[in-house]
């Protein structure tokens, strides 16, 4: 009996061990899913962190798109703006000097200015020019780099020459201001 009673009294003292660790067993099993349940809100919020970073990212990267897209097309408009305004700029202006100086020219020397006509086939490619009959220059040409070349008999003498130059009179200066307007 005496055995019967310490198998008691053991099983006794298993029993309250086995109740001590099942209430300790039922405490970290409600650690554990406190844990887990905080684990899986921070891991919802991580995700959602994320999202929001991501579309954060996403939109910065469009934006950048956006303003360099913006930004070519300014500086083409830009461009093509100096561009136009430039090209208009010179066009009125140099429209202004040779109305002007054709209209002096005209004036102080009472000159009717002859057309320059095409001279290509008789001088040269893309040569044109102002034809002085009776004078001792018979052609007046404008080459197509620019040179103005007077023409007599075979002998070419180009525009400056000082030893030709005094004797032009009325009909050269007539026959330069007509080349001189005319665009090449």
């Amino acid at each position: 009996m005496a055995e019967r009673q310490s198998a008691e009294k053991q099983a006794g003292l298993l029993t309250t061990e086995l109740a001590t660790l099942k209430t300790q067993l039922a405490a970290c099993e409600r650690e554990l899913a406190g844990a887990t349940t905080a684990l899986s809100e921070l891991a919802g919020k991580v995700e959602t962190a994320e999202g929001r970073a991501e579309e954060e990212r996403q939109t910065a990267a469009q934006a950048r798109v956006e303003t360099a897209a913006v930004r070519e097309q300014a500086d083409r408009l830009r461009e093509l703006l100096r561009d136009e305004s430039g090209r208009a700029s010179a066009a009125a202006l140099e429209a202004a000097v040779t109305a002007t100086r054709l209209e002096t020219a005209q004036a102080a020397a009472s000159l009717t200015l002859p057309e320059p006509i095409d001279l290509s086939s008789d001088l040269g490619d893309g040569v044109s020019g102002v034809v002085l009959p009776d004078a001792a220059i018979q052609t007046v040409t404008r080459e197509p780099d620019g040179t103005i070349v007077l023409h007599h008999h075979d002998t070419r003498i180009r525009l400056g020459d000082p030893q030709h130059a005094p004797a032009r009179g009325r009909a050269l200066a007539a026959a330069l201001l007509a080349l001189s307007s005319e665009h090449p």
